[in-house]
């Protein structure tokens, strides 16, 4: 009886002693304030768009996506860096960086929008609103990476929840009908902006400064080659992410699409919950590794793994039970599409067990073998989308996504084992 007593009181002074699990926490209950932000005004831009509405502003978000892979190039590095020491010249050629990139960027998605929007049948001013974002985000996300690299998760979700606040709020108002114009399209690219303004607002106190003095090229050179990488990682993540959203858009249309991607979207709050884990120990590790401590990195990287389902299987169960539920909340037409967030829950725990390892590879300056992850990945979805989604529709898409993070799963445990680490096992849960 006292064993019984004392053990679940002995393992939640563990984790309160464990610096992971804390930080952990504090990520998690704002990815969990933000998960409702995001799923309430997900519904009610759904109710305000509709299907086929959703399935255009989504291509317009899937360019901005693309495109910012450029401008967040100097991220990976200078989290790395500044993880093990913060100074002012790592912070000021991170600032010149992210400004400057992120002025191309804005520069090449309005030059590309009058290519882009005939192939992709949408309004061309989608395309030149989100253009802005780039722009309008500089300072709130170099707030985040700044106390991301710093671990304290506080003011690192701060400029991200304020976002998701403004933007429901906007929403809520041109559903009252409170906007400048009747076009639907064109207030939900507006809305996005003026969200991404409210959080850079909010960043802006957060920064240690707003002054580039002290901008070091070779530093900047530095940044550029470990976050071409790192970004080359993040571009094919994101194709294993839209090609089927892009392909089912093609073949089936905005509507079938529209009800794919929200499908898609709920399914994606598991990865996000999971990646709360993740946020904080990837830091932790870059500081393991810049120690040469071998066995921290296994303890970390297991713990991560074990915490990540902890918070991913109560979801996906929810999700397997509630589907129809959770998709009739943005409208009655939005729940023939519970079959598809079935099938991705259970896609969502592959995603879970790889995403510790793609925090570590970068972590420890190995950034190339999260690439040999996503090229793996990216080969098998693509070719299997290509092959199945013309014939099966979206059940081909469901087949070739599991399919992909199955594979990806297997090379990350081989990569893992390969640069001489244990893969997880719960005695590092038990480890001080």
């Amino acid at each position: 009886m006292a064993l019984s007593l004392r053990s679940p009181v002995t393992a939640v002074r563990a984790l309160l002693r464990d610096e992971l699990a804390r930080g952990a926490a504090v990520n998690l209950g704002f990815t969990a304030v933000n998960t409702l932000l995001a799923l309430v005004g997900g519904v009610l831009l759904a109710r305000y768009l509709g299907p086929a509405g959703i399935g255009i502003v989504s291509l317009g978000v899937l360019v901005l996506e693309f495109g910012s892979v450029l401008d967040n190039i100097p991220t990976g590095g200078f989290i790395r860096e500044y993880s093990q020491g913060a100074t002012r010249e790592k912070f000021a050629t991170a600032l010149a960086l992210r400004i400057g990139l992120g002025l191309l960027t804005a520069a090449l998605l309005a030059l590309s929008a009058p290519f882009l929007a005939p192939v992709l049948d949408i309004p061309v001013y989608l395309l030149l609103l989100l253009a802005l974002v780039p722009l309008t985000s500089v300072i709130s996300s170099m707030a985040i990476i700044v106390w991301e690299a710093r671990r304290n998760p506080w003011r690192r979700n701060l400029p991200g929840t304020s976002e998701a606040a403004v933007r429901v709020v906007l929403i809520v108002l041109a559903l009252w009908g409170v906007a400048v114009v009747d076009d639907p399209i064109l207030t939900a690219a507006a809305i996005t902006v003026l969200a991404s303004l409210a959080g850079a607002l909010v960043g802006l106190p957060l920064l240690p400064g707003l002054s580039t003095k002290g901008f070091e090229a070779e530093r900047a050179r530095g940044y550029v080659r470990f976050g071409m990488t790192a970004q080359f990682t993040s571009v094919l993540n994101k194709v294993v992410f839209w090609i089927d959203i892009l392909i089912i858009d093609l073949l089936m249309g905005h509507y079938t699409q529209g009800l794919y991607r929200t499908a898609y979207s709920v399914m994606a709050f598991v990865p996000l919950f999971v990646m709360s884990v993740g946020i904080f120990a990837g830091p932790s590790v870059s500081e393991r590794h810049g120690a040469n401590d071998h066995r921290a990195i296994e303890r970390l990287v297991s713990r991560s793994f074990f915490y990540g389902f902890a918070i991913a299987i109560p979801l996906v169960v929810g999700a397997l039970v509630f589907a129809e539920p959770v998709l009739g909340i943005f409208g009655p037409e939005f729940a023939e599409a519970a079959w598809v967030l079935r099938g991705l829950a259970l896609v969502a725990l592959l995603v879970t067990a790889i995403q510790p390892f793609e925090f570590a590879f970068p972590a420890v300056n190995r950034p190339g073998l999260a690439v040999r992850i996503l090229l793996v990945e990216v080969i098998v979805n693509v070719a299997l989308d290509l092959l199945l989604i013309p014939f099966y529709g979206v059940l081909g898409a469901l087949i070739a996504t599991a399919a992909a993070y199955v594979c990806g799963l297997v090379v990350a445990l081989l990569t893992y084992r390969q640069l001489g680490y244990a893969l997880p096992r719960l005695s590092h849960l038990r480890a001080g």
